[in-house]
């Protein structure tokens, strides 16, 4: 990507926040905490607290077009798309994985049932495998998995006292960043299934991980204090100052943007230059979920309390 490349894809990611977003509300969701869109930009999927309901919409149309029970009857705190779009997966308090094939949503899901305790954070791998997802959990286990299979892989386990918080996978599904409650930054081999590197970074719990899709190189990782850092396997290159102590997601929105969700704002960062571009404010944000599918091809959403905004170009 050449300068002049980067910097357009930079103006048409912040100039679509300047744009009035579309409104969207749902009674089938009490207080919105997990979302995705799909990278087809066909579909956006919110879910929450509450109550055991999957929302669907048709982006296209901006309607409620399908309402699914996840059978878990606990909070749900992630949904997640593959990224060639066919499946959708979910997570929360339970011990499960729920999948289900979005061409056949009215059949029975996938579920997946090896983590011993509450799913924090799941993630498919790139392409050309759109159907291994790996899963951390706070039974202090990473573990890799074939979703149409229906097959646990391999299974990482950290100390006992390492609840995992977050993982990441690298665009070219080399290597996975993990997090948890110990305040370490641990980076696996998928190849070798090998711990390659571990590093302290932080004196409190690190809860959020987030790759650019353009690159490797590096990655971001935020947690209980008051900095988001930028890493790559070995070093810390850049922190990024936060006034609150609390970030609920981190996201690359380009390679050089990211943006940082905290109480009741969304900030974009230059991580480059390490400068604040932007920011989003809401006062009715309660608890933040965000999700942006690159944003040049015009598409971003918030969700709070009540109420879910989609800014389309």
């Amino acid at each position: 990507m050449d300068l002049i490349e980067k910097y357009s894809e930079q103006q048409n990611s912040l100039e679509l926040l300047n744009n009035e977003p579309k409104q969207l509300n749902s009674n089938d969701v009490y207080e919105y905490v997990a979302m995705d869109i799909s990278p087809d930009l066909q579909w956006l999927a919110v879910g929450g607290l509450y109550i055991d309901n999957i929302v669907l919409w048709r982006i296209s149309c901006q309607s409620q077009t399908k309402v699914i029970g996840t059978q878990m009857n606990e909070d749900l705190g992630q949904l997640e798309f593959s990224n060639d779009s066919i499946w959708l997966a979910a997570c929360g308090s339970s011990t499960k994985i729920i999948i289900w094939k979005m061409k056949e949503l009215d059949e029975f899901p996938i579920i997946l049932d090896e983590h011993q305790q509450r799913i924090w954070r799941i993630e498919f791998f790139n392409k050309p495998l759109f159907d291994i997802l790996c899963s951390g959990s706070s039974d202090s286990s990473v573990k890799i998995w074939n979703v149409k299979q229906r097959q646990l892989l391999q299974s990482f386990n950290m100390n006992e006292d390492n609840s995992i918080f977050s993982v990441g996978v690298s665009v070219k599904n080399d290597w996975i960043v993990m997090t948890g409650n110990d305040a370490r930054v641990f980076i696996l081999d998928t190849k070798r299934l090998k711990l390659i590197s571990q590093q302290k970074i932080s004196e409190n719990q690190l809860y959020f991980t987030g790759f650019p899709q353009h690159t490797c190189q590096y990655y971001a990782c935020s947690g209980m204090d008051e900095y988001v850092r930028i890493l790559t396997k070995n070093k810390l290159i850049r922190k990024i100052n936060f006034p609150q102590n609390w970030k609920w997601q981190i996201e690359f929105i380009c390679q050089s943007i990211l943006a940082v969700s905290s109480i009741n704002s969304i900030q974009f960062w230059d991580i480059g230059r390490g400068i604040q571009l932007k920011i989003v404010e809401n006062i009715y944000y309660t608890y933040p979920s965000f999700r942006f599918k690159y944003l040049k091809e015009g598409l971003c959403a918030t969700a709070s309390k009540f109420m879910i905004k989609l800014w389309i170009k």
